[in-house]
This record gives C-alpha cells, structure tokens and sequence, in this order.
C-alpha cells in the first residue's frame, strides 16, 4: 500500500483503541471517511439471529430495518470476498484487473454506494455502507479499495464488542416484546384492535408504569389503551410532545413521552407513568425501541390497509375500481338471471374533458372527477353500484331495474351535472373561479343469455351515440 492507505489506517486504529462510547466512536469515524474519503455517510448493519432482522447500528442502538428496504436486498447478496457497488454485485480480487473498469462504469455523478460484507468466519453477519455524491478517480486503485476493506474488518470487530455487551446486558423479555409486536399484523390491520395489543405488551415489559397510548387529533389528546386517565401531568407532557415531536421526560423522572412517529407524521404518543418509580435509563432505552417497533408496526398496518382498500376502490374518486366493477357486473347478472330481475347499465363520460387537462392542467382535471364522483353518488340509488370505468369514464350498476327507471337516474343525473359549477378557485387560474362541465351517457338492458362483454359492447355503442349526437345527452342501446 502506498503512504496515504497506510495514514488512513492508522487513523482509523488509533479511534478503535481509544476508550470512547459508541457515539464518540461513530462521530470520529464519520470524520475520517468524510475527510479522508469524501463519503457523505458512512452505515453499518448487522443480521440478528434471534429477530431474523437486519438491524442498523447507531450509537450503540440496533433499530428494525424494513426487508423490502433497498439495503436489506443489498446486504442479501453479499458474500465472502464481493462487495456491491451502486445494485452491482462485483468480486474483491487482487488479480480481476477488470475490477477497475467495471466499476469505472457504474460511477454515477449524483450519488454512488458501496457495501461492503462484515464477515465471522467466512459467514456475512452485516455490512458496512459508504454514500458518496462524487467517486473519485483516486478509488480506482486497487490499494484504496484494500484499504476500505481492511478498515471494515478492524471496526467490525470493534462494534462487535459493543453489541454483545449489549446483549448481555439485555432482558429476553425485550426481545419478546419486540417480536410480539412486530407479528401483531400477521392477524389483523385495523388499529382498533392493534393498538390493545401493544398497550398489554408494553404494560407487562414495564409493570412498575403505566402505559397510556394517545392519538393526536385537533385540539385533542383522544386515549386509545386504556380506556381513559386522570393523570392532568399527562396533558403537560403531550402538549411537549407535541410541539417537540421528541422523547419527553417529566422532572421527577417518573413519567416519560414517546412520540409515535409514522410515514404521515405524529400519529400520537406513548406514555410510561408511575407515582413513585423513577425511569432508568436501561427502561428508557427498551422502551424507545419497544415504541419504535409499535411505529412500525401500525405504518405497516395502515399500509397494508391501503393496500386492500385500494383493491376495491378508486384511489381517486374513492369509487369501485374498475376490478371490482368486473366482479360487482358478474354478480349481479347471475341474481339477475336466477331471479329473472331487470339490470341496466349507465356508462358516463365527461364532455370535453381533454380540453379541461390541456388547458388547466391535470390537477384541475382530477379535481373534475372528484366532484363529479361526489354527484354521482347523491344522485345513484342506494342499491346503485358506482364505479370509476377508466380515465374519465365511470360506470353505474342499477340492478332491478328496466329501462324507463334506468332513464329518469340518467336523466337526474346529467341535469345536475350541468347545472353545477365545478369549483377551481383553490387553483388561482386567472379569470377562472368554476368550470362549467356536462356528461354524456349510454344506457343498456341486460338480455339474457348475453355475455358481460356484450353486453358492455351494446353500452359503450350507446355512449358514443350520445357523444356524436352533440353530447350532454342520454341515450339507449
């Protein structure tokens, strides 16, 4: 190695044999690899066995990291003797004189990471993450890459330490929690049932306290676990929190505030109270980590209830989606056909609509469909099934229903459609507070022993009759 590798390396071991605390440790190796080697961040992970989790590592903390996360993927991949450059898996050998030219190709000008295995004997136990906005010619050599290597193996071995005297220190009762919480969503999403779940872990983990578990709404601390309090400190401490959005700890030391923090923002807090035991600091730690995890949790709760309300409906217009359309038309043929009841179909579709996104903008566009969506509601029947059909089409299901009775829905409908000013203001478009927006529509009768798809063909003919017969119109198929 030449003489900079060798004054990086003895930069790096004179931080490691120095006794400082996992902050210190992390701060001084940050500025090393920052002045040293340019890099805007420097990570470092490790895979836990007892939670099967990739777990980062940050002054001396090992927090949940999401699996479907781009690091975790990354560090899948990793094995002895490859590192990965920017999504590349790429071989760490002295004689792949290639080395140079593959990874000259991967440089990106805005932000380029590199990953790099932390091994116990020969197995990948985690992984070393560097950022950098700009890779210099100078990684190129071989002896830099060396010695990025050799100061990932010398500071493994040194976080290593820490975290087992963490873990020997550590309560198995913790590490239950954590994994009991985490599996709440393996039976249910609803934050209803969710957030008893985790007061019931939290108040075994910690029986000297009282957990309380808020929901911020406005103006209002609403208890969810347990079913109220009258503790009036509490109000003190959440209004804290509230403004803080950080940890808040009461001055006797009894009663402490965790903020629950998910990807839409403050969702509320978790509160550990208690008259006469103080919170150490080991408790503290457990249990930022334990509301951590509930964090978690109820975002991956609330993801996955997205996710299956959007199997149904309209992200939109809050509608049924063209999916549930499919299956909804299908049902209603079949009771249609057993029953031998009448079934029409409306298929609307907004005027001139093109004009409204190439003129203000698809956001005013969206806006169209939003308040279109909402008049279609109030004007459907209670038994009418809604959908949105694609774009700016949407679809109405009127089962028992004949044609005549089918029109006069229509009819309303497009009426006040045509009569409603279609409000922009909130858009500031000059000279321009409402649009004027009409709608034209295609009616049809289910005939037995028709198909779906016929029978939408005989529809969506209707629709364009009424659009080329000068649109804002009803008409049959």
């Amino acid at each position: 190695m030449i003489r900079f590798e060798l004054e990086f390396l003895e930069k790096i071991e004179n931080i490691l044999v120095q006794k400082s605390t996992a902050i210190e440790l992390f701060e001084n190796l940050k500025e090393v690899f920052k002045k040293d080697l340019k890099a805007n961040s420097f990570e470092m992970f490790f895979y836990d066995e007892l939670s099967e989790d990739l777990r980062k590592f940050s002054a001396g903390w090992m927090f949940s990291y999401d699996k479907n996360n781009e690091d975790y993927k990354n560090f899948l991949q990793l094995s002895k003797n490859y590192f990965i450059f920017n999504g590349t898996l790429l071989e760490f050998h002295k004689k792949n004189k290639s080395l140079i030219k593959l990874v000259a190709k991967l440089i990106n000008e805005k932000s380029n990471a590199l990953y790099i295995p932390i091994l116990q004997a020969d197995k990948v136990t985690g992984m070393v993450k560097f950022n950098f906005a700009q890779f210099s010619n100078a990684f190129l050599k071989r002896e830099i890459m060396v010695a990025i290597k050799v100061a990932v193996t010398m500071i493994s071995q040194t976080v290593s330490n820490f975290l087992i005297n963490e873990k020997m220190n550590t309560n198995i009762n913790f590490y239950q929690s954590m994994k009991n919480i985490a599996k709440v969503i393996e039976t249910q999403y609803e934050t209803s049932y969710i957030i008893p779940v985790i007061g019931e872990i939290l108040d075994r983990f910690a029986p000297e306290h009282l957990i309380y578990i808020f929901q911020f709404e406005e103006g209002e601390n609403k208890i969810l676990w347990p079913s109220s309090y009258i503790s009036g400190r509490l109000d003190k401490l959440l209004g804290q929190i509230r403004s803080k959005k950080k940890v808040v700890l009461s001055s006797d030391n009894h009663t402490i505030g965790f903020p629950i923090i998910t990807e839409d923002g403050l969702f509320g807090a978790i509160i550990a109270d208690s008259t006469y035991c103080e919170m150490s600091e080991k408790l503290r730690g457990y249990l930022e980590q334990l509301v951590y995890q509930s964090s978690i949790t109820l975002d991956k709760a609330n993801t996955y209830a997205e996710i299956l309300k959007h199997a149904t409906t309209d992200a939109l217009t809050n509608l049924y989606n063209r999916g549930q359309f499919d299956k909804r038309i299908r049902q209603e043929i079949a009771t249609a056909k057993r029953n031998k009841t009448q079934l029409c179909l409306m298929m609307i579709d907004v005027d001139f609509f093109k004009n409204v996104n190439d003129t203000y903008g698809h956001a005013v566009g969206d806006a169209v469909l939003k308040n279109l969506s909402k008049i279609i509601i109030e004007q459907v029947r209670e038994n009418d099934t809604a959908c949105r059909y694609g774009g700016e089409e949407f679809i109405v299901i009127l089962p028992f229903t004949n044609l005549a009775e089918a029109e006069i829905v229509a009819q309303r409908l497009r009426s006040a459609v045509e009569i409603t000013p279609f409000d922009i203001s909130d858009f500031k478009i000059k000279d321009k507070s409402s649009l004027d927006i009409t709608i034209s529509i295609g009616l049809g009768e289910y005939k037995s022993p028709k198909s779906v798809e016929e029978f939408l063909e005989r529809v969506d003919k209707a629709l364009y009759e009424a659009k080329r017969d000068g649109r804002n119109c009803v008409k049959f198929a």
